[in-house]
């Protein structure tokens, strides 16, 4: 055997040492095999935009932060002053000008984020053991069964676990931050998302909904292995 070769082979034990394989039987549901592991939506913020509150035994909720209300206040703010300016400033109306088109055009990007971000950040997620039903924002499902959306609202006897998520977010300046996507795990292996954020507390909060839930709490960074050739193969170079 060459040195080459001699390299190769000690470079590929040192790679299958510390290698490791994420596999979902670890948590000793079927289920889990079934369930996909990658985020439900891409992205995720770098503070908090939720926190769980349990107002009674038999409900809790995903309320938003006061972050959750201040980022889509910024940007309401940033489309609304501009608008103060133009209907405020002297002939604005009467006679537009180039200048006003511009801070008109300056304020609607900030409105529409605003809103936007108003309508997700602010939404609240309701786990109602009175009611049987999960639901996010709207009004409660049994008071009207045919406007459910099933992508918002559940029975709570069809969440079967709650999924932990970690993803690496490139932010605006080119730094990363990591963000945690909670999931409820569906009978049929499908999954609804509840909040995505970063700023820690959402591995305890998920573990307090599952123990409120009955439910097993998997969190993705507990489904890893370390790589056995056997049952994974040789690493190939």
């Amino acid at each position: 055997m060459g040195l080459f070769d001699t390299l190769r082979e000690s470079l590929s034990q040192l790679v299958q040492a510390r290698r490791s394989v994420f596999d979902p039987t670890l948590f000793g549901d079927p289920l889990a095999a079934r369930v996909e592991w990658t985020p439900l939506k891409r992205g995720g913020t770098n503070f908090r935009t939720h926190r769980l509150h349990q107002e009674s035994p038999v409900l809790v909720r995903f309320k938003p932060s006061i972050q959750g209300y201040a980022f889509p206040l910024a940007f309401l703010l940033g489309g609304v002053i501009p608008l103060a300016i133009l209907i405020h400033a002297p002939g604005a109306l009467m006679h537009f000008q180039l200048k006003h088109g511009l801070l008109l055009l300056f304020s609607l990007p900030f409105f529409g984020i605003g809103i936007w971000s108003w309508r997700t950040m602010t939404r609240v997620s309701s786990f109602d053991k009175r009611e049987g039903w999960y639901w996010a924002g709207g009004s409660i499902p049994s008071a009207n069964p045919h406007l459910v959306d099933p992508t918002r609202a559940c029975p709570l006897s069809d969440i079967k676990a709650i999924q932990i998520l970690s993803e690496s977010v490139r932010g605006d300046k080119g730094r990363s931050y990591s963000s945690l996507e909670l999931n409820l795990v569906l009978a049929d292996a499908s999954r609804r998302q509840v909040v995505d954020h970063g700023g820690g507390g959402l591995e305890e909060e998920a573990r307090t909904l599952a123990e409120f839930l009955g439910v097993p709490l998997w969190n993705a960074a507990n489904g890893y292995r370390p790589w056995d050739e056997k049952r994974d193969g040789a690493a190939s170079w």
